[in-house]
């Protein structure tokens, strides 16, 4: 059973924890995901993820976009199969040095006895601490830490950089083969002027979470799940000049 937490552990609970941002959950997060969740199954312990909601800091901050909203990012971590998971709002923890971290966040809250994360994991007080100083913080206290390698293809090594970058060029099946899944968000449908209705084929309207990196305008082939059914779809990102002043 999935749990959200800002976090709070049973007590006697040990934990095998992957710890990163996770934005996108793609290939290369979801192997240090699936490597904590593995040691978790062979020593008999939960398997614990560990992320970060960065929306109060970023506030009015421009540049900060991320590839999934927090609610999808969620729901993509929860399908691994993850014993748990911990979101802390980046604001609270941000002053916190690598010690403090450590110990109130791994130790007393999550009873962590292994830790998982990418070689370029950073954390405390200005992302002052990296995966060495993460190691020599663990080591007296008990906790394992294994930074998991890339997972890469001819091109170098599956990022959320490079995603991004293939999101905002509009290359859909090229940014699909690193997320390990289609690009898409779970959205709710607005009600528009119900001119294509008038028409005779009707559309449904959505609009792109702040925050979110945007596809390249254009009209893109899509798949729709609406009200438990798939459909085949054609959806158009940006403006609409045709009919931007129709009454």
């Amino acid at each position: 059973m999935m749990k959200i937490l800002d976090p709070q552990m049973p007590a006697g609970c040990e934990t095998c924890v992957s710890v990163g941002y996770f934005d996108g959950v793609h290939l290369g997060h979801r192997a240090v995901i699936g490597t904590a969740v593995r040691c978790a199954k062979r020593h008999g312990r939960t398997s614990a993820v560990l992320t970060f909601d960065m929306r109060a800091a970023r506030a009015g901050k421009k540049g900060a976009a991320d590839l999934l909203p927090m609610d999808d990012r969620i729901r993509q971590i929860e399908d691994l199969g993850v014993g748990l998971l911990a979101v802390l709002d980046f604001a609270s923890i941000r002053g916190m040095s690598g010690e403090q971290f450590v110990d109130e966040i791994l130790v007393r809250q999550l009873s962590a006895k292994a830790v998982f994360c990418g070689h370029d994991f950073r954390f405390a007080r200005g992302g002052s601490c990296g995966v060495e100083e993460l190691r020599a913080l663990c080591a007296p206290r008990g906790i394992r830490v294994r930074v998991v390698r890339d997972v890469s293809d001819i091109n170098g090594a599956v990022s959320t950089t490079r995603i991004k970058s293939l999101v905002q060029e509009g290359r859909m099946d090229a940014a699909a083969a690193l997320l390990g899944r289609r690009y898409g968000f779970l959205l709710p449908v607005l009600r528009g002027k119900g001119l294509a209705h008038r028409l005779g084929f009707p559309t449904i309207n959505q609009r792109f979470p702040e925050g979110i990196v945007l596809p390249r305008f254009g009209v893109y082939r899509t798949h729709i799940e609406l009200d438990g059914r798939t459909y085949a779809g054609v959806t158009n990102v940006g403006v609409r000049p045709t009919v931007a002043h129709a009454d």
